[in-house]
């Protein structure tokens, strides 16, 4: 009996079309058809993670007395973690239709990336202002 090729399965997600129903549908309209249902939303907790890590580190910056000189690194990292939610936020709105049971869980978690999204846009308006010219 002849070995399986892994790699046929994943092939066959991406020969799929998106309006056909079936197993892999949600990664093909998800940008990522060869990545396994377990890393695609691995990815998603990283993003989470990381999020709740720089907000971590932007608040000992905004508590310490030293916000003057690391806001630009504070920015920097916002801006790196608000493209990952950007990412996986447009990758959840695309998904929301097409996973065979769940969608409305890909939909809340669709709106909470974008609030996130949002607010690190918040955070860096916020550090770009000038301290001296803010009355």
């Amino acid at each position: 009996m002849p070995c399986r090729d892994r790699g046929s399965r994943l092939q066959r997600a991406a020969d799929i079309p998106s309006n056909i129903p079936g197993e892999y549908n949600y990664k093909v309209d998800a940008n990522y058809p060869n990545i396994s249902g377990g890393k695609l939303f691995r990815l998603d907790w990283f993003i989470l993670f990381l999020q709740f890590v720089v907000l971590g580190i932007v608040s000992i910056g905004c508590a310490s007395s030293l916000l003057r000189q690391v806001r630009i690194s504070l920015i920097g990292f916002l801006s790196v973690a608000t493209m990952l939610i950007i990412i996986s936020t447009d990758r959840l709105y695309n998904m929301s239709g097409k996973l065979p049971s769940g969608h409305v869980a890909a939909r809340v978690a669709f709106a909470g990336y974008l609030l996130m999204a949002i607010g690190n846009f918040g955070c860096m308006y916020l550090l770009g202002l000038d301290p001296d010219r803010v009355q």
